[in-house]
């Protein structure tokens, strides 16, 4: 099936709509053109020379990052400057970039929840709520042998309990409901009105009023066991798959309500301190904003800004092929090999 950016950028917009991004931020589409037909996609957590030269070589189409190339307005074009001269570079090889950054952060299938699944957090919810999403629910009338596939059609952007209304008066029709958020809306319909059997649909949009789906960068959680520091530590070190980190010891107190921010979250040492988290995980965590951690008596471990997002690349590729193998995309999706942490340690 012919496959243009586009419809890989509404894959990764099914579960991070621009919308979501912090302001700002800089995400979605940089370089390019999102109509032109791509086969082969590439997944990395930026753009690096070594990145866009191992594309160039493997003749991919488009690259999908998390971080922006682009963040601040250009006013020239010249390749004595490194990021213009990635940027000539992958138009002179016809190479489109998508960025999904804070948008991915703030999604429930984003980094911050995916981090909170390696550490097995219970009861966990947003630290920080940055916008509250419209719920709408969605009911159509279906004839009973096309009920499957019309149900399919809209489960995927379901977001509340599937319900099955059962049978209708004329015993030959069921109705389905499902609620969708105001991001998905338009896209859900559209899915629903392409598999449907009937010319004119019955169907009704109701705005709901009572419900909502939030969206906050970082989360907050409950660990399975009360952990020391040391051993929150150690844990972290195995479930992120790392070495080495920093970390404050305010105090050695039992953690076990905790908050994550991925990539530069120290921001948020006050905040965690308010609701009550133990401890912080996060990276970029400067010297006074520990001395902080300090007098607010919240421990902080520093995992690392490239260790705390770049964990996550696989599985955001992973998603993309699921998804691009239901739709019947013809597409080749590889990961980088040249994911390069510009830190070393000793």
């Amino acid at each position: 099936m012919f496959v243009n950016s586009k419809k890989i950028a509404n894959i990764i917009e099914e579960i991070a709509p621009l919308n979501t991004a912090l302001q700002w931020d800089n995400v979605g589409f940089q370089i390019g053109n999102e109509n032109i037909e791509i086969n082969r996609i590439m997944i990395a957590l930026e753009v690096t020379e070594e990145v866009l030269n191992e594309a160039i070589s493997n003749n991919i189409d488009l690259i999908i990052t998390h971080h922006p190339l682009i963040f601040k307005s250009i006013y020239s074009v010249v390749t004595d400057n490194p990021i213009q001269k990635l940027i000539i570079k992958m138009i002179k090889n016809n190479i489109n970039l998508y960025v999904a950054h804070t948008n991915i952060d703030a999604s429930q299938n984003g980094t911050n929840h995916y981090l909170s699944k390696l550490l097995n957090l219970n009861r966990v919810e947003g630290l920080d709520t940055i916008m509250v999403s419209q719920l709408y629910k969605v009911s159509v009338s279906v004839p009973e042998n096309a009920y499957e596939l019309v149900k399919q059609s809209l489960l995927k952007y379901n977001v509340g309990e599937y319900k099955n209304r059962g049978r209708l008066e004329n015993d030959e029709e069921v109705k389905i409901e499902m609620i969708i958020d105001n991001e998905n809306l338009n896209l859900a319909i559209e899915n629903m009105l392409s598999v449907h059997p009937y010319d004119v649909v019955p169907y009704d949009v109701i705005k709901l009023e009572n419900i909502s789906k939030k969206y906050s960068i970082g989360v907050i959680g409950y660990l399975e066991k009360d952990m020391e520091i040391d051993e929150l530590v150690d844990f972290i070190k195995e479930k992120f798959e790392i070495n080495k980190l920093r970390f404050v010891k305010s105090n050695n107190k039992k953690n076990r309500k905790i908050a994550i921010c991925s990539g530069a979250g120290s921001e948020y040492i006050e905040k965690a301190s308010e609701l009550g988290c133990k401890c912080l995980i996060t990276g970029d965590v400067k010297y006074h904003e520990a001395q902080l951690a300090r007098q607010l008596n919240i421990n902080v471990i520093d995992a690392g800004h490239f260790e705390t997002e770049n964990i996550y690349i696989q599985y955001l590729a992973e998603f993309i092929k699921r998804r691009c193998q239901e739709k019947e995309y013809d597409v080749n999706i590889i990961e980088s090999e040249n994911i390069i942490n510009p830190f070393e340690y000793k």
